[in-house]
Order: structure tokens, then C-alpha cells, then sequence
């Protein structure tokens, strides 16, 4: 039962093939991270961070003297000076006075001693973490040590569109210039790893007999499925997996249906790709397992919670994703943090709720940034000079790693790196009302057939049927094609099914305009075609793809992928 479940959310992730490569669209919490994960964009309340009194005094401090000029190493690009506190914390002053003198006792023969008034010292203002003009790009910080280290310190986000390319490329000197690029984990290699995501997905199995049904009220779950099957993934598919994983499904669903922006164009992943194509060294921050371990191990109080507050905010979801995404490219450290404790702020929540959202909060992420600390100083230490890549939200507050790190002993300063401002304009939201699937047909260009023009349905991938895909992906994860088919029958699933459920998740669909869109799971692709003396032609980004239409069946060469479709 394990097996073939986790399989099924396997073959899922086909929604995520040409993720990298979308103009525009959406795509999975990977993030789980989920959005932004997830996820959307990840978790960004931060927990407030307790905080010790200090001891009183017991002697006065000696008045304070000029201290000597700080030096700072050479940056290898522009910087902006960084004052060495964070914003929204005391900086450090010298010992203050006692605000009490002891009292001497009084004799008899001679009056009270009186005690002298007291006056506090002025505590200057911190200064601001950002310095930096505003419209200019992403967070970037310049680490180094008084040994000479040094590395960089940048806040992802995971989700995007077109402008995380600009970004990168503008990023690309410094990246470059790096002996490593250091994510959360490598989410191209964890994608890759067929016996890594099935040990990720078992742990959100349920495994006494149970269904989701049974831990979700029925107005949820029916709230819930309907989202979700906007997607094309039936809720009938999904109902051994338990409310954490479901409360990551109803995040992504949610982006997906309402942002244009998307997971596979997040800056992650952006930066991975990139290092992978120029022979530079990744490395895991933290890890797969790590991450899902603790989305997994979340109460179900919290994750009906997550999902109710979710489905409640349809209506602004694509609207708050954008707000965030654009303080994102502005790189403006105070809106960033605004806007995280204003969205903690709205919600409406009990006592106990808020004591379930708090535990969230510092373990996804005030509990990681030490984690991410540790790793970090361990790599200036060796004398790695790392470009040290995580969410926005573990850089900024009282606990985030610019703090942090300071607080260890390191010199942060913001880098000016942008070349001109990266576009911060809010990315479009959709409508929340689904679209019609089927394709006009109607006012089109009258020299292109009508009895073309239409969704055709994946047939075949890569010379394989999608029943022997099917087998395959069984096989590749230890199952006998007997074991398989008995897995499935004990299910209730039946290989027509899953079949059908594979083809409709990756469509073609020859719209009467002369536009083209392939659809992987609603994340869409677009481009013109055309028909010229009986041949098809399918453009994109004015490229000329490998298409050949024969008796109603279309054949394409995507990228390496062949890809069959019919109708």
C-alpha cells in the first residue's frame, strides 16, 4: 500500500517537467518549502526570541571614551556599510551608571544622607539594516571575519517569475567569483533521486487504515478537494496521505490558482541550475529529509488549522504572494519584516492557535537559523568562500542570520551589486473562478484548420506508452510488475486510472489564434503554430520546435523530451 501511494505522488511530479522552462504559469510546495513554498513563499513569521534581563550593576561604569575608528576589509564588489546591529535590536553601549546610590544609614546626631540625582545616558538609534536605495534588487550581504574570511550571504525566495533570471544574471559576477553555491538542499538532485523522495513521501502516509476523510471535517475536506481538483488531482488519489501533506497541497493549489508567479522559476532553483551548468559545487545547507521530517511530524490541530486559513484567504492570496515577492525584489529588509508580522498580525486565531503558530514559527525557522549559523561558520572557518543561499525570511528579525552572525563575531554589510533596479511591479493575480478548458474556436485565423484546433492528451513519453512508464517507475523503486498490479488492486486503483490521470495532467492545445499551450499540471508553456502544405510548426521564443502531425497525432521534441499526443 506504501509503495504504490508513494509512487502515485511520484508520478506527480511530472507536473514539475518543464517547470524551469515556463514563460509563465505555476507549480508544487516544493517547498514545500514549500511555497514560498510553500511553499506560496515559505513560512516567514519569525517567533519572538526571549530575551534575558540584564544583571543590575553593582559598581558605576567609568565615563565612555571615543572608540578607535572600525576598519573594514575590502569588498571585491560596491558595498554599502553595514552598522554592525540589526534593526529592531539595542546596539551595544558601555556599563551604565547605577541608578541608585546605597543608603547610609542615619545617626542620630547628623541628618540623612541625601542622594544625588541620577541621569540616564542617551541611547542612540540602531540604524537601519537596509541603507540601500529602494527599487534596487534582492538582499545580499558581504560575511567576512577578522581572519580574513569571507563569504556571501543572499535571500532567496522560492518562487518567481521572468525577473528571477534578471536577477541571476546581475547576481552572476559575485555567484561566479564563489567556490560554492550552498542552498537549503539541493532540490534538483533530491528530484533526481527516485529512493530519496519515496523515503521523503512515506512519512506522510497514514498506515492504521485510516483516509483523510476520517482526521479532516467534511466541509473542509470537500473546500479542500474542490481546490485541489482544479488541478486535475482527484482527491480520491490522495486520500492516504495525512493532513501535514495536504496542508502543503492546499498551499501550492492555492498559488497555482490564483499567482501567475510560479516554484519553478524561484530563485533556488534558479541558482542550482546555474552551477550545475558551470561546473560549480553545490552543497546542502540542511537536507530533504530535514525539512519533510518536520512538515510531517506537525500536529493535525496545526495543519487544519494551515488549511482552513488557506481556503479563507483565496480571495487575497495572489495579491499577498505579489506584495511579498515585490518587497523581494526590492530587497527592502523593513518592508519584508513588515509584511511578515502584519500577515502574522491579521490573522484571527484562539489562544491556543497562536501557541500552535508560534511552535511552528521557531521551529521551521528560528530553530534552522542556528542551524544555518553553525553551517555557516563552520565553512568560514575552513576558509570556504561559500555563496550562502536560503529563504529571505531566515535573514531578517531579531533571530534571523544577519543578526546572528554579527552576533558571532562577523562583519555583515549589505552589497550593492544591481548593475540598474530589477522591475518590482506586483505580478499579475488570476481570477479565482476556474477557466473554461475548452479552446475557442471561434474568431481565429480563418487559413488554420478547424478540426486541429483543440486539447490533444499525452499518449506516449520518450518512446513509452504511459502504461510501461507507469511500470517502469514501479520497477525503478523495487516493485515487480506482479507486485505493482496487486499493490494497485488492493488500492482500489485500477492501471486505466492511473493512465488516464497521467494523460490529462500534460496537455497540447492548439488554440484558434495560432497560439500554442502545453500544460504540465498548470504550469503552461506557450508559443504560435502554423500548418504549411500539411506540415505542423510549432514555434517558441521564435525557435522552431520538432513537430510532426500524421493522422491526428501530434509528436514534438522538447528540449530532448519526445512527447506524443492525441486527442
Amino acid at each position: 500500500m506504501k509503495k504504490i501511494l508513494s509512487l502515485i505522488l511520484a508520478l506527480l511530479l511530472l507536473a514539475g517537467l518543464f517547470a524551469g522552462c515556463s514563460k509563465t504559469g505555476t507549480a508544487a510546495p516544493t517547498s514545500a518549502e514549500p511555497a514560498a513554498a510553500n511553499s506560496g513563499p515559505e513560512a516567514t513569521e519569525p517567533a519572538p526570541e526571549p530575551t534575558e534581563p540584564a544583571p543590575e550593576p553593582t559598581e558605576p561604569a567609568p565615563e565612555p571614551t571615543e572608540p578607535a575608528p572600525e576598519t573594514t576589509e575590502p569588498a571585491p564588489v560596491e558595498t554599502a556599510p553595514e552598522h554592525t546591529e540589526p534593526a529592531g535590536t539595542e546596539p551595544e553601549s558601555p556599563e551604565q551608571p547605577a541608578t541608585e546610590l546605597p543608603v547610609t544609614e542615619p545617626i542620630e546626631t547628623e541628618p540623612p544622607v541625601t542622594e544625588p540625582p541620577v541621569t540616564e545616558p542617551v541611547t542612540p538609534e540602531p540604524e537601519p539594516v537596509n541603507e540601500l536605495p529602494d527599487s534596487h534588487a534582492p538582499m545580499l550581504f558581504r560575511v567576512t571575519g577578522t581572519d580574513g574570511q569571507e563569504m556571501y550571504l543572499f535571500g532567496t525566495i522560492h518562487v518567481g517569475d521572468e525577473r528571477t533570471s534578471q536577477v541571476l544574471e546581475q547576481l552572476t559576477p559575485v555567484l561566479d567569483g564563489c567556490g560554492a553555491l550552498a542552498v537549503e538542499f539541493d532540490i534538483v538532485a533530491y528530484e533526481n533521486d527516485a529512493q530519496a523522495t519515496e523515503l521523503t513521501w512515506q512519512q506522510f502516509l497514514y498506515t492504521d487504515g485510516s483516509t483523510v476523510e476520517d482526521h479532516m471535517p467534511a466541509e473542509l475536506y470537500d473546500r479542500a478537494s474542490a481546490l485541489l481538483e482544479q488541478l486535475g488531482l482527484p482527491a480520491s488519489l490522495l486520500k492516504y496521505y495525512n493532513l501535514a501533506m495536504w496542508s502543503q497541497l492546499v498551499e501550492e493549489a492555492a498559488l497555482m490558482t490564483t499567482s501567475t508567479l510560479e516554484t519553478g522559476a524561484g530563485m533556488d532553483r534558479q541558482l542550482i541550475d546555474h552551477c550545475y551548468d558551470r561546473g560549480i559545487e553545490v552543497r546542502d545547507v540542511e537536507s530533504a529529509e530535514l525539512q519533510y521530517g518536520l512538515m510531517a511530524g506537525f500536529s493535525d490541530e496545526l495543519s487544519l488549522l494551515m488549511i482552513r486559513e488557506v481556503l479563507d484567504s483565496l480571495d487575497k492570496y495572489g495579491e499577498e504572494t505579489a506584495k511579498l515577492y515585490s518587497a523581494w525584489l526590492r530587497g527592502n529588509y523593513d518592508d519584508i519584516l513588515a509584511l511578515v508580522q502584519e500577515e502574522d498580525e491579521d490573522a484571527e486565531r484562539t489562544p491556543e492557535e497562536e501557541a500552535l503558530v508560534e511552535d511552528y514559527n521557531y521551529k521551521m525557522l528560528d530553530e534552522r537559523n542556528l542551524g544555518m549559523r553553525d553551517k555557516a561558520v563552520e565553512w568560514l572557518e575552513a576558509g570556504d568562500r561559500v555563496f550562502f543561499a536560503v529563504g529571505t525570511a531566515h535573514l531578517v528579525g531579531d533571530a534571523g542570520l544577519v543578526t546572528l552572525l554579527r552576533q558571532a563575531g562577523y562583519t555583515v554589510e549589505r552589497v550593492d551589486y544591481a548593475a540598474a533596479p530589477i522591475d518590482d511591479s506586483l505580478a499579475a493575480s488570476k481570477p479565482l473562478e476556474p477557466e473554461p478548458t475548452e479552446p475557442d474556436v471561434t474568431g481565429g485565423d480563418p487559413g488554420l484548420p478547424e478540426e486541429l484546433i483543440g486539447t490533444y492528451l499525452l499518449l506516449r513519453l520518450n518512446g513509452q506508452t504511459l502504461e510501461e512508464m507507469l511500470l517502469q517507475q514501479a520497477a525503478d523503486r523495487g516493485m515487480s510488475e506482479e507486485e505493482f498490479l496487486e499493490a494497485m488492486e488492493q488500492s482500489g486503483l485500477s492501471m486505466e486510472a492511473m493512465v488516464d490521470l497521467v494523460r490529462n495532467q500534460i496537455t497540447l492545445t492548439l488554440n484558434a489564434d495560432g497560439s500554442w499551450d502545453l500544460d504540465s499540471a498548470g504550469t503552461v508553456i506557450s508559443g504560435d503554430w502554423s500548418l504549411e502544405d500539411g506540415a505542423l510548426h510549432l514555434q517558441l521564443y521564435g525557435q522552431e520546435l520538432g513537430a510532426v502531425l500524421e493522422d491526428g497525432v501530434i509528436s514534438i521534441d522538447f528540449a530532448g523530451t519526445e512527447m506524443v499526443f492525441s486527442r
